[in-house]
């Protein structure tokens, strides 16, 4: 009798848990056309023009003392224009989500577009954002009225006879209070050797640290955004193969304004090469845009909102890239993107 009872409570509860249980579902859509018309060396011209489709599914529960848990596959398929199918790259999405009070944790691979910070430039390149759309590993964060943190593990190489280690560590966040915030954002990332290799690889450090201040006058204003924001940056880099240390200090001064569907930033940055390694390593290492090798770099953009709504962004973007002792650069830009949970939720 109690083996049968035992049974039965089993039984209940699985069933209760199954009724719980929700199933979920998302889809986003971006579609670039990205060209780049320069004459830097360290920022060289291309045109990036494609397509990324990235649906997922999963399961939810929910439960008034654990929070809320969540499951989730799917799949990013990215094609670039003009390719073959050969040229076709799949990139898996699976994570486990876990969100209670503020507080998110996330497991696998996530979808970069889950945290709620922006990366400059100078730590995520316009090609990661469009080829690159998972992190492989961890995401922590925190976020309440008065702002938000974020803790990031992205394991990116897994040592093999081919392939180098390489990871980075990411740790950003913000505290605003009226038309004032401050914050920062802070990196190390590393690059290891491959398994075993004939000729051992250097192995490389690479540290930065970014704290900010910053004015947001946007509620002051007829306008939706006018926002000034300030930043120090210390650069640690350090080649251990041939004994290479850069310490690197610099300034960062971003400011944007918008209204209605017309927009335009500039951010400038003087101080010391970011990049002293970008020439041996390149993007093994550096994962931000390579025109940061210079002392002096200025951008503007120029942007025009075809379309925006909370589910559809569409819009084009005329930049000019300025490097010191660089002829001037243009690149264009014109993206559409689509997210069905923004429209659901």
């Amino acid at each position: 009798m109690i083996h049968k009872l035992k049974i039965l409570t089993l039984l209940i509860l699985i069933s209760c848990s199954i009724c719980a249980q929700k199933f979920i579902y998302d889809v986003d859509f971006l579609t670039f056309f990205d060209n780049r018309e320069s004459h830097i060396s360290s920022y060289p011209s291309k045109t990036l023009f494609g397509t990324r489709l990235s649906p997922e599914i999963g399961v939810e529960f929910n439960d008034s003392v654990y929070g809320n848990h969540q499951l989730i596959a799917g799949v990013s398929y990215i094609q670039p224009f003009g390719s073959t199918w050969r040229d076709i790259r799949l990139n898996p999405t699976i994570y486990y989500r876990y969100r209670q009070n503020g507080f998110n944790v996330s497991l696998g691979f996530i979808p970069w577009r889950n945290i709620k910070t922006h990366l400059p430039d100078y730590l995520f390149s316009d090609s990661l954002t469009y080829f690159s759309p998972n992190i492989q590993g961890v995401h922590f964060g925190y976020s309440s009225r008065h702002g938000f943190a974020e803790f990031i593990a992205d394991w990116r190489g897994m040592q093999s006879l081919e392939t180098r280690e390489a990871f980075r560590l990411l740790l950003t966040g913000e505290y605003h209070y009226q038309w004032f915030f401050t914050g920062g954002n802070a990196q190390l990332n590393h690059l290891a050797n491959r398994l075993n290799p004939p000729v051992r690889d250097g192995v490389c450090d690479d540290i930065t640290a970014q704290p900010f201040i910053g004015f947001n006058f946007s509620q002051l204003t007829p306008l939706d955004t006018l926002a000034l924001r300030t930043s120090y940056i210390f650069s640690y880099q350090r080649d251990r193969k041939s004994n290479q240390l850069f310490i690197n200090h610099g300034f960062l001064a971003e400011f944007s304004i918008k209204w209605r569907f017309l927009a335009a930033e500039n951010t400038l940055y003087i101080g010391d090469p970011l990049m002293p390694l970008y020439p041996q390593y390149g993007s093994l290492l550096n994962q931000g845009e390579s025109i940061y090798q210079h002392r002096i770099y200025n951008k503007t953009n120029f942007s025009v909102y075809i379309l925006q709504f909370p589910f559809v962004d569409v819009r084009f973007s005329w930049n000019l890239h300025y490097a010191q002792n660089q002829p001037l650069t243009h690149q264009q830009l014109l993206t559409a993107h689509f997210n069905l949970s923004a429209l659901t939720n």
